[in-house]
């Protein structure tokens, strides 16, 4: 959804609409960042539990996958940071504009959603 809405960002010429999809993506950096660190991670962790600790020889690239994707909590910035750049700074932004965009986006879905069956 995010690498949509950057690409309306560089193709809308509408002023108002690049000032909208900005606010959603200011909005969505942070979630962006952090649910990837985490979660990618947790799903090395899940596989080597699959192969029963077997993941960690070198028959299989999850010992790999594991040692390239620890990192990416510090390199991203700790989920904490994360959480109270969202909470703290882009969700109060413009009297919480980008949660009304977003939540405008997602209500537009859920009724497309409906519609469809």
């Amino acid at each position: 959804y995010t690498a949509g809405v950057i690409d309306a960002l560089a193709t809308t010429a509408d002023a108002a609409a690049r000032s909208d999809k900005l606010l959603l993506l200011e909005l969505l950096t942070p979630v962006v960042k952090a649910w990837p660190s985490e979660w990618c991670l947790e799903a090395n962790k899940w596989a080597m539990q699959v192969l029963g600790g077997y993941g960690y020889t070198q028959d299989f690239p999850l010992e790999q996958l594991y040692r390239d994707a620890r990192p990416n909590m510090i390199y991203e910035g700790t989920s904490g940071v994360q959480a109270l750049d969202l909470l703290g700074r882009k969700a109060s932004m413009g009297g919480g504009a980008a949660l009304k965009l977003l939540g405008a986006a997602v209500a537009e879905d859920v009724a497309a959603a409906r519609a469809a069956g």
